[in-house]
């Protein structure tokens, strides 16, 4: 790969990263309940998840596209599914007292299975970063390029939404939550329909 590759990625992938999506929206969240140096830590687990679910995707995606289209649209239902189970979640954390730190392991997940992963996989880098140790290297580094001060922007607007909500309204947190939630499950119900209509 090229350094005009690298850049192509890193500009495309700014662009795609910065879209509202599941992952985002706990990014979002992580800042409003914990703080940004406690979400740094999430920003890592982003990454790794990112990193997993290309590699998956560009390894396989040409197999899958042999055998039809069936199991990818199985694999997008399954992602639908799991963003809706997360909005469910969030909408739960408006009835608690006090705000729940979005762990590690749920910020990995949700990235596993961000369709933003397929995107990137497919459409952004190369095919032959999947077939070349140092040009996959370079496409990888280059997403994390990318990613890493989109995602502390996210983080950020979290914590300056926390201050804020804070000296407006203590019924604050129930529809910053709420809304989160909402977003989240309109997010997967647009993955479901997209899955359906492929």
């Amino acid at each position: 790969m090229l350094l005009n590759d690298c850049i192509k990625i890193m500009g495309s992938g700014m662009l795609l990263l910065v879209m509202p999506g599941p992952t985002n929206t706990l990014l979002l969240f992580s800042g409003y309940a914990s703080g940004i140096r406690p979400s740094i830590k999430m920003i890592i687990a982003e990454w790794g998840g990112y990193f997993c679910a290309i590699t998956f995707w560009g390894v396989i995606v040409s197999v899958l596209a042999q055998h039809g289209t069936f199991l990818l649209g199985i694999i997008k239902l399954l992602s639908a599914f799991y963003v809706a189970w997360l909005a469910v979640k969030v909408w739960g954390f408006s009835l608690q007292s006090r705000p729940t730190k979005i762990g590690m392991k749920t910020i990995f997940i949700t990235t596993l299975f961000n369709p933003k992963s397929f995107v990137f996989a497919t459409y952004i880098i190369p095919s032959i970063a999947f077939r070349e140790l140092q040009s996959f290297t370079a496409a990888m580094l280059s997403v994390f390029v990318a990613l890493l001060p989109l995602s502390f922007i996210w983080v950020a607007c979290g914590k300056g939404i926390a201050r804020q909500g804070k000296l407006q309204s203590r019924l604050w947190p129930m529809f910053f939550y709420r809304g989160l939630s909402l977003a989240m499950a309109s997010f997967a119900a647009s993955m479901v329909y997209h899955s359906v209509a492929v």
